[in-house]
């Protein structure tokens, strides 16, 4: 569908008007929201999680996700084995090094 250039112009004026409205800081939560040091120190298990969550961690698990969901019990079996079979010469090329 191609649209003429006025009807673009109107669709992106009322795509940054609504975009503005969305993104302008509020009264209350400018007040309301406020970092202190002590809001910033945390502990280790903080850190894991933050680490754990990063973008590349929730891309590999959502593809190990999908992957998953497509996969019947034999499949799943098989990659298991191949995995465990990769592993162990991984151990076995790291002892003999």
């Amino acid at each position: 569908m191609v649209m003429s250039a006025p009807a673009c112009r109107r669709v992106l004026t009322a795509s940054l008007g609504l975009f503005g409205l969305i993104t302008a800081p509020t009264e209350a939560a400018s007040t309301a929201s406020t970092v202190t040091a002590a809001s910033l120190d945390v502990g280790p298990l903080a850190v894991l999680v933050a680490a754990a969550t990063g973008k590349l961690i929730i891309c590999a698990a959502g593809a190990v996700a999908a992957v998953a969901v497509g996969l019947t019990l034999e499949n799943l079996l098989v990659g298991c084995a191949v995995f465990a079979f990769v592993f162990v010469c991984f151990v076995i090329a790291l002892c003999v090094e």
